[in-house]
């Protein structure tokens, strides 16, 4: 790459690349940062793409930030490519070929002592299965208060959006698909918290308001109000305690979750970016089970959840466990005909995180269903991380899917990074399924520290599900400090790394005094 320091606050890099069976690519990154604004513009462009024999091959990123006085901001982030295949064809990262929606988003935004204000327009380009892509979101408005008062907390949400759909597409949609439309809604509510040392009650009100305006649609406009009852409460004890000569702060936290929401038909209402969340350790404790506007579900329910901690005398948590369950009422009629609908408790949610030391953290999360006696999901996780550039990150991760197991899943991760003498440090990562006894995905790579300058080079094998055969990536890099690198782009690299050993540290981040050990 060729390196222009424009100057102290602007820059631009151009790297041109050759492709054996493609021809030649050019890649420009321009880069600028002043007080109140930031960006950074990318072009590539391939003039003939001799593999595929399309001609005028390019991808397009433009990005902005700028600050404004009195808490008003806005930003810009615009990205296109010329043609459906283009990173499948041409990018050089694992996660770069997977990109399905491209956003071209602006925003306006305001944030305030108590009010907030954000304008928002977004549509997406679709590279494949156009019938699946988002909405285009042309705008959508939001603007929301908190006023925290002695006895009572006013609470007020609002957004109105209008959706509509690529037009091109509009062969491949369904009737469901083609309906477009606004969308009005407010959330007001008031909870009055009584909150002492030893616990805490919260009530809290709200009511849900909605009004759509449709196109496509045999509703036409529709209005829908929602009312919303919670309480939340918990208790706090705790107790000195030894345990192994040391001294602990042992803390006992009951607390008590309830919801209340009428059931409110909207099986006539559109899905415009609504979908049920995944219910676990932290949706538990939420109102609504579904992420979005479009649907509010009937509740009249109470989350139940037990949690200790051990605290030592430096304020420090060395061990903490939860445990959770949600109990239903009455069944849930926004479900339909579901068995979930009908249960009369969820399943048991159980947590335990271990601190034994400064430098080794071990976690737990289980998902257990008392019904049928199954283990439903679990995620066992250890980091051993005593200095900076020494790293062991250890995981396990089963999902046992009850209703079709083609979706179980069983897999180990193994991945660390640790200086080996002599200037060098080694990075790598094994990813392994227990369930089909492959191999997903082998990482290693070797930096070597000298000083002014490192050389990293990282190997990855990674087997994707829609193609028979692994697919291979090699990087190769020469970092100057403080000049630059040559090779494979520095900030993809070091991203890829982070993704795949998370806590790993390049050469350059690590202190002067743990990279000296290293040199003999």
């Amino acid at each position: 790459p060729y390196y222009f320091n424009i100057s102290p606050n602007m820059d631009a890099t151009l790297t041109g690349r050759y492709f054996g069976k493609r021809g030649p690519q050019i890649d420009g990154e321009f880069r600028y940062l002043e007080d109140n604004y930031s960006g950074k513009n990318q072009i590539q462009f391939m003039n003939h793409d001799q593999a595929s024999n399309k001609d005028n091959r390019y991808f397009v990123k433009l990005e902005h930030q700028h600050k404004f006085n009195n808490g008003w901001s806005a930003s810009y982030n615009y990205q296109k490519v010329s043609d459906d295949t283009y990173f499948s064809d041409l990018a050089t990262m694992i996660q770069v070929t997977s990109v399905v929606n491209l956003p071209q988003r602006a925003n306006i935004n305001y944030t305030g002592d108590t009010w907030k204000f954000n304008a928002l327009t977004e549509k997406y380009q679709t590279l494949t299965n156009a019938s699946n892509s988002p909405y285009q979101r042309l705008p959508q408005l939001d603007l929301s208060a908190r006023k925290d008062y002695d006895s009572y907390i006013l609470d007020f949400r609002s957004q109105w959006a209008y959706f509509d759909r690529d037009d091109k597409f509009s062969s491949t949609y369904t009737a469901e698909q083609k309906i477009t439309g606004s969308r009005l809604s407010m959330t007001p509510s008031i909870s009055i918290p009584f909150t002492e040392t030893y616990g805490y009650i919260k009530p809290k009100l709200s009511a849900n308001i909605r009004s759509y305006s449709l196109n496509n649609s045999s509703v036409g406009n529709k209005d829908i109000i929602t009312p919303i009852l919670s309480l939340d409460s918990g208790m706090y004890f705790d107790r000195k305690i030894n345990l192994l000569n040391q001294s602990y702060t042992n803390t006992l936290e009951p607390r008590l979750f309830y919801v209340y929401i009428p059931y409110k038909d909207q099986s006539s209402l559109p899905i415009f970016d609504t979908g049920l969340a995944d219910l676990n350790m932290q949706t538990l404790f939420t109102e609504n089970q579904y992420n979005g506007q479009d649907r509010i579900n009937d509740a009249n329910q109470l989350t139940a959840a037990l949690t200790s901690k051990f605290i030592d005398k430096n304020g420090k948590e060395r061990l903490s466990g939860v445990i959770a369950q949600r109990y239903y009422f009455e069944d849930r009629k926004i479900f339909g005909s579901d068995l979930e609908a009908k249960k009369a408790n969820s399943d048991i949610f159980m947590g335990a995180t271990a601190r034994l030391a400064n430098s080794l953290n071990l976690d737990a999360m289980f998902q257990y269903d008392p019904t049928s006696s199954t283990m439903l999901r679990s995620t066992l996780s250890s980091r051993y991380n005593p200095e900076p550039g020494k790293l062991i990150n250890l995981s396990y991760r089963m999902i046992d899917n009850v209703s079709d197991n083609t979706q179980d899943l069983k897999v180990f991760n193994a991945a660390g990074q640790w200086p080996l003498g002599n200037r060098f440090y080694s990075i790598a990562r094994y990813n392994y399924d227990l369930k089909t006894s492959q191999t997903i995905e082998v990482l290693g790579g070797l930096e070597y520290d000298g000083g002014c300058w490192v050389a990293r080079t990282v190997f990855d094998r990674i087997s994707l599900p829609t193609s028979p055969q692994p697919n291979y990536t090699f990087f190769v890099q020469l970092e100057l400090n403080g000049l630059g690198s040559i090779g494979s782009d520095a900030n993809k690299l070091n991203n890829f790394l982070y993704r795949n050993v998370p806590g790993v540290r390049t050469v350059n981040q690590i202190p002067d005094v743990n990279r000296q050990a290293n040199f003999n």
